[in-house]
C-alpha cells in the first residue's frame, strides 16, 4: 500500500501524477477487502482529497466495490443516485418521482446512503426508517430485493448491499472528509440499470463525472447540477444538465417555465418528517402545487432521457395522469407493504 501511496502522493519534488486504472484497482482491493490498516486508508484518502480523484480511480473502486457487494440485476431500469452528503434545504423529489416512473414503465433504483455526516442533512435511509422499514434486520437486502421487483422500485442501502462498506464505516467517520469512497459509493450499480441520473453541486465536475458514466459502462445518463447538489431538478430556477448517450455530452438547461411547471418552493430546511408528508402528499395527489411540479418535471424529464416518451411535454403528461389516476400511489402501496409492514396513513 506504501508504494502505491508513494506513486501519487506529495514530496519535495511536487505532486505526483494519478493512478493507473489498474494501480487505483489494487488500492481499492486492499481497502475493501480489509487488508490495509486504518493508518495507511487514511493516508491513501488524504493523498487522494488533495490530489482530486480522477474517473479512472473512482471506477477502478466502484467496481472492486461491487466485486464485494450483493448484485440484482433489474433490467431496462435507471439508477438514481441520490446525494451521498444528504438534503437539507430542498425537497426530495426522487423519492415519489420513483413510483411514478414505474407506474410509467420505467423501473427505479434508488441509492439509501449511510446517515449523513452534515448535520440535519437527510438522507433515503432516514425516510426508510421514518416509514418503520427495518433497516438492521439481516434479511433487510432480500426483503428489499423482492419489494423492488414486485413494485418496480429497489431502494438499496448501499452499506446493506456492500458489508465491506459497512466495515469501514468506522474510518470514514472518523476521516470526516468527503473522500473516493463517498464519491464511488455514489456510483455503485448494483442492479446494472442502463441508465442513470445523478447529481453535483458545480459545473465543474460535469467533465469528470462525463468519465465516470463512460468508465462504469452507463449506456445513457442525466447529469443535473441539482438541488443540494442531488438528481432532482428544480422548479423555481433554472437548471444546467449534461445530456450522455455514451458519445458526446450535451448541454441542456432544464426550464420549468417553458412547461408551466414554474413555482416558488418554500425556504426552509427540510427534517426527515417534512420530506415524508411531502413526498406522501403528491402520491395521495393532494400536495400544494410547487411539490406536484417538481415531481412532474423530474419524472418528465427522466423519462424523456430513458426513451420512454418522444419529449418532456409527453412525459409531463403522463406523469400527471399517474398521480391522478392514483397509479403512482399504487407503486408505492405495493412496495411498502412488501418491504415489512403495513401502510401507514398517518405517516408526517
Amino acid at each position: 500500500m506504501i508504494e502505491i501511496i508513494d506513486k501519487f502522493g506529495r514530496s519535495r519534488r511536487g505532486p505526483r501524477r494519478s493512478l493507473t486504472y489498474e494501480e487505483a484497482y489494487q488500492a481499492a482491493e486492499l481497502i475493501i477487502s480489509g487488508r490495509a490498516s486504518p493508518v495507511q486508508i487514511g493516508a491513501f484518502l488524504m493523498a487522494e482529497r488533495i490530489k482530486i480523484e480522477s474517473a479512472d480511480e473512482i471506477g477502478a473502486f466502484v467496481d472492486v466495490m461491487l466485486k464485494y457487494a450483493y448484485k440484482q440485476k433489474f433490467p431496462v431500469s435507471i439508477d438514481c443516485t441520490g446525494s451521498v452528503s444528504g438534503r437539507t434545504h430542498s425537497f426530495m423529489a426522487t423519492f415519489p418521482t420513483a413510483f411514478v416512473l414505474a407506474s410509467c414503465g420505467l423501473p427505479v433504483t434508488l441509492h439509501g446512503h449511510m446517515k449523513s455526516r452534515y448535520r440535519g442533512a437527510v438522507t433515503m435511509i432516514d425516510l426508510l426508517q421514518l416509514l418503520g422499514v427495518p433497516i438492521e434486520q439481516p434479511s433487510i437486502t432480500n426483503t428489499l430485493i423482492q419489494a423492488g421487483l414486485e413494485s418496480g422500485v429497489m431502494i438499496v442501502p448501499i452499506e446493506e448491499w456492500s458489508p465491506a462498506l459497512k466495515r469501514l464505516r468506522p474510518i470514514r467517520e472518523e476521516f470526516g472528509l468527503y473522500t473516493i469512497l463517498d464519491i464511488a459509493e455514489q456510483y455503485l450499480r448494483p442492479t446494472s440499470a442502463p441508465y442513470m441520473a445523478t447529481g453535483v453541486e458545480s459545473e465543474s465536475s460535469f467533465e469528470r463525472t462525463v468519465q465516470i458514466m463512460k468508465r462504469i459502462g452507463v449506456q445513457r445518463g442525466i447529469i443535473v447540477q441539482g438541488m443540494d447538489g442531488s438528481e432532482d431538478i428544480g422548479v423555481s430556477c433554472r437548471t444546467r444538465t449534461i445530456l450522455f448517450d455514451g458519445g458526446f455530452p450535451e448541454l441542456f438547461i432544464v426550464d420549468p417555465d417553458m412547461y408551466g411547471l414554474g413555482a416558488t418552493m418554500p425556504e426552509k430546511e427540510w427534517s426527515a418528517s417534512d420530506q415524508l408528508a411531502a413526498s406522501l402528499s403528491v402520491l395521495r395527489n393532494n400536495a400544494e402545487p410547487e411539490l406536484r411540479n417538481a415531481v412532474a418535471l423530474n419524472a418528465a424529464v427522466r423519462l424523456w432521457m430513458a426513451n420512454m416518451v418522444d419529449s418532456i411535454e409527453d412525459g409531463i403528461r403522463v406523469a400527471l395522469v399517474s398521480l391522478e389516476q392514483g397509479a403512482a400511489r399504487r407503486k408505492y402501496e405495493t412496495w411498502i407493504a412488501a418491504a415489512g409492514r403495513t401502510i401507514r396513513e398517518d405517516v408526517g
